[in-house]
């Protein structure tokens, strides 16, 4: 098992993972985070999503995305952290993501 990320997720503050984070925020500790690489993205052809109840709650931070599609994002695990609260508002997310956990 290999520990590709450990730290926080970028563009939380923005559409539509703002509004999409405020949807499943409440209970995000027991949900399942999936990645997602969107290859179409116009900012970073190496854009990984990070997705929560099928929404998009944020990005992988692009100096770490291009190794985790080297190593094949369908084989990495994504496990929620912890949150950062600003008033009631999430500000911030932290994941760790793993390689090889399956095997």
């Amino acid at each position: 098992m290999e520990l590709f990320y450990s730290g926080h997720i970028v563009g939380v503050t923005f559409s539509p993972a703002k509004e999409n984070l405020a949807e499943v925020s409440i209970g995000l500790k027991q949900l399942e985070l999936k990645l997602s690489h969107i290859k179409d993205n116009k900012y970073d052809p190496n854009a990984i999503a990070v997705i929560c109840k099928d929404k998009q709650i944020g990005w992988v931070p692009k100096d770490v995305n291009k190794r985790m599609i080297e190593f094949g994002v369908d084989k990495l695990t994504c496990i929620f952290m912890s949150y950062n609260l600003s008033n009631v508002d999430v500000v911030g997310i932290n994941i760790s993501v793993y390689g090889g956990l399956d095997g």
